[in-house]
């Protein structure tokens, strides 16, 4: 029911969102050829719409697996260095100008998603310590290599050309308009392959289920349980990094939707991952659509008035996110400074 619900939201969400805009369309028109409610509709709007859930799906989803591993509420996708290295690929291929198509993708896609896996790969070799792979050493990893990824990112910065520094600039701050999609067959093609990507993750993801349920119990907890914790945390990890991936290869490093989405459905719905996963990928959806939608429909108003250029998802989700976030560490402070103390 819960899911049958949301499912729903997911679909008024796209739809409205379709239809709001500075633009009055027709949705009876959208297959209509050469009419203006078939351009605004099939080569603007449903694009962001697909893009946007595609991508808030992911990085919920992604955020719910690495809060369960780590145990941790204030994990989410970037807390790995994931989307830092899959930024600097990103970042890369536009910097030197690789204009390169492989298998349909373009080079900042191929860039990005080996960024990923190279900083996962690198972050789970600075953790590993006799053939265990400790949390905290796993967070502190993740720290450097996110710190290394904004250096490098910003020293590309200040080395490149004015035009590609505003390309990068729009990668940054996480925008959906970041690929240039044309509403071409190509284009549905490529973001049908991404969403085939992000299935895979997320499948496997709702295949362990029950897994992500007794890590939460601790590991010698899951492992007296029968898990194979070594091996099924490799597998998660590469999971929840491939839909991280392949979110940042779209639109960028958006932040918090890994963070509030999953955090604010644990309070809701309970912890039972085989629930919450699923739960996490529509919702996301839903709130990074409507954020979008937001920040489009901002800049049509406010941008003859006060010459705005449009408002980034990136943006809208940090300050809706930004104060979550110290809200739920304060609570962490409390609750820690409580049990010291004792009542």
């Amino acid at each position: 029911v819960v899911l049958a619900a949301l499912a729903i939201l997911l679909v008024g969400v796209a739809i409205a969102c379709i239809q709001i805009g500075i633009e009055k369309v027709d949705l009876a028109e959208a297959f209509t050829p050469r009419t203006l409610s078939q351009n605004i509709i099939m080569n603007d709007r449903l694009p962001r719409v697909l893009i946007g859930a595609l991508v808030g799906g992911a990085l919920a989803a992604s955020g719910v697996v690495f809060q369960a591993l780590l145990r941790n509420p204030l994990a989410d996708p970037y807390i790995l260095g994931v989307s830092g290295g899959s930024a600097l690929g990103a970042v890369l291929s536009i910097a030197f100008g690789f204009e390169i198509m492989i298998l349909g993708f373009q080079s900042t896609f191929i860039f990005a998603f080996a960024g990923a896996g190279t900083a996962l790969a690198l972050v789970y070799s600075l953790a590993r310590v006799s053939d265990q792979v400790p949390t905290y050493t796993l967070l502190l990893a993740g720290v450097i290599v996110n710190s290394f990824c904004g250096a490098a990112i910003i020293f590309l910065l200040t080395t490149v050309e004015s035009d590609k520094a505003g390309a990068i600039l729009d990668w940054i701050i996480g925008s959906i308009n970041v690929w240039n999609f044309h509403g071409t067959t190509a284009d549905y093609f490529r973001l049908a392959a991404i969403a085939g990507l992000v299935a895979i993750g997320f499948g496997t993801v709702v295949l362990n289920g029950r897994t992500l349920n007794l890590f939460a119990l601790g590991e010698r907890a899951a492992e007296q349980l029968g898990v194979n914790t070594g091996r099924a945390r490799v597998l998660l990890l590469i999971a929840a990094s491939l839909m991280t991936a392949a979110a940042v290869s779209i639109s960028g490093p958006i932040g918090f939707v890994g963070l509030v989405i999953p955090h604010a459905l644990r309070l809701a719905l309970g912890p039972d991952h085989r629930l919450l996963v699923p739960a996490s990928l529509l919702f996301g959806a839903s709130f990074l659509v409507a954020c979008d939608t937001f920040g489009r429909v901002a800049y049509g108003i406010f941008s003859e008035a006060y010459e705005a250029s449009e408002i980034q998802v990136g943006v809208i989700t940090a300050i809706l996110g930004g104060p979550f976030f110290l809200i739920l560490l304060r609570r962490r402070r409390k609750h820690a400074t409580f049990a010291q103390e004792g009542p």
